[in-house]
């Protein structure tokens, strides 16, 4: 009876704590405890409960919000027991909506040990953490004291590890608050700013981890490895080449490169002239090649190695051929040039020059540097005493021997299709007088110009190659006619000429001897044009004579001729 009565007066007892938990009730000879004082009681005995500075709301109003009304094996009857109102972590779920509905679960949420981590009635540190600080307590479980680093993460040095993780459940990998580089972005405020430039780099748009080391690392600024063997983990640039720019070489990598994005393409920096300019001066000249004008110094040079000198992306020469078609075309021409087969860089500047086409130096000069100079001679041809060589040759190549233009011909009547005067006399127009004429002679059709003429430079008049006299007479004898009787036969000035060395006979009477005899014997061009002629045998229609065209009146008959020139009357010859 006794017994049924005291478990009537906890029944009324619990009915009325729930009704208001800080009220007292008397019945009969019994007291019926506020909530409140069955805190006081518990804690009369439980004394190490509730004496910390954060305590945990259920506990503060009530012991029984967790634990039964009454268990049997407690000490003392009427107070709550050590049993639980449900297991644990269920118990706590009542309150906290932690229900594991993420794709990652903290180990010990996901086992259910709260307790694990708090304190179930009070703590000196919030959350009822049981450990000071939130880093000691995660290095319950993870070691991330390291004592030779160089850097270690700002949340890890203040020990504030909730900054970036979720302590309980997460959505995103090792318990993030966010994905990355997102997550990183809420403290790293310029880094959010970068991500919006034209170039970002891969890793830092999809996660900062590739890079970096999230707690600690004994790189500088947190990086998994050192530079440039981090980059080489993606980059395979591992200096295999014969030369290796130095930046490269010494793997500073970001002497160019910014390394999470920028507003130029390769993450350079500035762009790519502006970056190459830091290190290598090309100062401003009259002439810029387009490239280095544009700043576009990768078009030619690889920046990081190459097995060609001065990093050049193909071999020199065949690496201008990219933008040269005109000069790659000519490359496979018949006669080439033998520095431009090599090296453009022989005649040309690759970067800048003061003289146009980028050369070296001086048009006037660069020829001359492999070519005989010509000082010395008596008679220098125009083109070259001014020392303009392209004149009539190609630079490069060319189809034609010597490298002209154009067949040898047609490269001298460029010029001599005119009149020319000079400072002693004028040159008759040349092309003029092949055009006109019916009879050309043999050397110019056969060999050209050349086969008379030094194209260059001569100490005969004229430029011709060999003596020949400039004057209307001459002493009669072959060395004043070296030139003609390179050709010739010279037994024509001799009086007993055999009749095969000459047709120019009157019978057995050697006409040629006739007019070349002596010490004043008459030149060839006073009655031969040695260019070209309406008549046969390059006979002249007129002659200079001193200040006079002197007409010849020449006829040509079967078996021989007739003139009658300003020295005598008409003369007939018969063979």
């Amino acid at each position: 009876m006794e017994k049924a009565l005291t478990i009537f007066v906890v029944g009324i007892s619990l009915f009325y704590f729930n009704i208001n938990k800080y009220s007292s009730v008397k019945t009969g000879t019994t007291t019926l405890v506020s909530a409140q004082d069955t805190v006081k009681a518990c804690i009369s005995c439980h004394t190490d409960l509730m004496q910390y500075k954060y305590k945990h709301m259920p506990a503060e109003e009530s012991c029984e919000n967790c634990h039964l009304a009454k268990e049997e094996n407690h000490l003392k009857e009427f107070f709550k027991g050590e049993v639980l109102l449900e297991r644990v972590p269920a118990l706590c779920y009542t309150c906290h909506d932690e229900k594991n509905n993420k794709k990652h679960v903290h180990v010990p949420v996901d086992d259910g040990d709260c307790l694990e981590c708090h304190s179930v009635h009070s703590s000196d540190n919030n959350h009822l953490l049981k450990q000071n600080t939130i880093s000691k307590l995660c290095a319950e479980c993870h070691d991330i004291r390291k004592a030779d680093i160089k850097s270690k993460h700002q949340p890890v040095i203040s020990g504030d590890c909730i900054k970036c993780h979720n302590p309980h459940q997460s959505d995103y990998r090792n318990m993030l608050k966010s994905k990355s580089p997102d997550l990183c972005f809420s403290c790293h405020k310029k880094m959010k700013a970068e991500i919006d430039n034209p170039d970002v780099h891969v890793p830092f748009a999809d996660d900062c981890n590739e890079c970096h080391e999230p707690h600690y690392s004994k790189e500088k600024h947190l990086l998994t490895d050192k530079v440039p063997i981090l980059c080489y983990n993606c980059h395979e640039e591992k200096s295999t080449k014969k030369n290796v720019h130095y930046p490269v070489e010494e793997g500073e990598c970001f002497s160019c490169h910014e390394p999470h994005s920028a507003q130029n393409s390769a993450l350079l920096t500035l762009p790519v002239g502006s970056t190459c300019y830091q290190c290598h001066d090309i100062k401003k000249s009259k002439v810029m090649h387009q490239p280095v004008k544009e700043g576009k110094c990768i078009d030619c040079h690889n920046p990081h190695q190459s097995d060609n000198k001065s990093f050049l992306r193909k071999k020199a020469g065949k690496l201008c051929y990219d933008c040269h078609a005109k000069e790659k075309k000519e490359s496979s021409m018949k006669t080439i040039h033998p520095p431009f087969d090599d090296d453009c860089s022989n005649c040309h500047k690759p970067h800048n020059s003061d003289e146009p086409y980028l050369l070296n130096v001086k048009e006037t000069e660069l020829c001359f540097e492999c070519h005989e100079k010509i000082e010395g001679k008596a008679h220098i041809h125009q083109p070259v005493k001014e020392k303009k060589c392209v004149e009539c040759h190609s630079p490069h190549a060319s189809n034609e021997e010597n490298l002209l233009k154009d067949s040898q011909v047609k490269v001298c009547l460029s010029c001599h299709s005119k009149a020319i005067k000079t400072e002693t006399k004028t040159i008759i127009n040349i092309g003029q007088k092949l055009q006109n004429s019916t009879v050309k002679h043999g050397a110019i059709e056969m060999a050209g110009c050349t086969a008379c003429h030094n194209a260059h430079a001569s100490n005969y008049s004229s430029l011709l190659s060999k003596e020949f006299s400039a004057y209307e007479y001459t002493k009669a004898e072959a060395k004043s006619f070296e030139l003609c009787f390179d050709c010739h036969d010279s037994q024509i000035i001799k009086k007993d000429a055999e009749p095969g060395s000459t047709n120019f006979r009157n019978g057995d009477n050697n006409l040629h001897y006739l007019h070349i005899n002596g010490t004043k014997g008459r030149n060839c061009t006073m009655c031969h044009d040695v260019h070209a002629s309406k008549n046969k045998h390059l006979i002249a229609d007129k002659v200079l004579f001193g200040s006079w065209e002197m007409p010849l009146n020449y006829k040509s008959y079967s078996n021989g001729g007739s003139c009658a020139t300003g020295c005598h009357g008409k003369k007939i010859y018969v063979k």
